[in-house]
C-alpha cells in the first residue's frame, strides 16, 4: 500500500516536475506574482466554475494551481502539459478527453490575457519590438 501511495504521489507531482533555477530579483518576483493572479482569474476560476460538480477535475486543477503558486508551472502551456500528464491517473479515458478539451479551450481564451507574449501553439515567448532574441519556454 505504501509503495502504491508513493508512486501515486510521484505521478501526481508531475513525475519529478522541476523548474529552472528561479531568479530572486524583484522583477522575477513581480512577474510570477502577476502570472499567479492572472492565472487564477483568467484560467483557473472559469474552469473551477465549469467543473464545480466534479471533485476529480477540481482536484487536478487545485494541484496545477499549487504548482503555479510555487513557481513550478510558469506558462499556460506548462499548465496544460501537467494536466495532460496527470489526468489519466485518476480519470477514465472519456473523462480525460472531456477534461482536456475544456482545459485547452480555456487556455486559448486565457493565454492572451495572461501573457500576450506567450503563444500556446508554439509554446514560446515571442520577442517584442526592439528585442533581438526569442526565448524558448521549456515544456513539461
Amino acid at each position: 500500500m505504501k509503495d502504491d501511495l508513493s508512486g501515486f504521489l510521484f505521478f501526481l507531482s508531475g513525475q519529478g516536475l522541476y523548474s529552472e533555477a528561479s531568479q530572486s530579483g524583484a522583477s522575477q518576483t513581480l512577474e510570477r506574482s502577476t502570472f499567479v493572479k492572472r492565472a487564477a482569474g483568467a484560467f483557473f476560476m472559469p474552469l473551477k466554475h465549469e467543473f464545480r460538480g466534479n471533485p476529480q477535475f477540481l482536484g487536478l486543477l487545485a494541484m496545477a494551481r499549487a504548482f503555479v503558486k510555487l513557481g513550478y508551472l510558469k506558462t499556460v502551456a506548462q499548465i496544460e502539459g501537467y494536466l495532460e500528464l496527470v489526468s489519466p491517473l485518476c480519470l477514465s479515458e472519456q473523462q480525460v478527453r472531456d477534461f482536456l478539451s475544456d482545459v485547452k479551450a480555456q487556455a486559448k481564451i486565457a493565454c492572451p490575457r495572461l501573457n500576450p507574449a506567450i503563444s500556446i501553439s508554439e509554446g514560446r515567448k515571442r520577442s517584442s519590438p526592439g528585442k533581438k532574441n526569442v526565448e524558448r519556454q521549456k515544456k513539461v
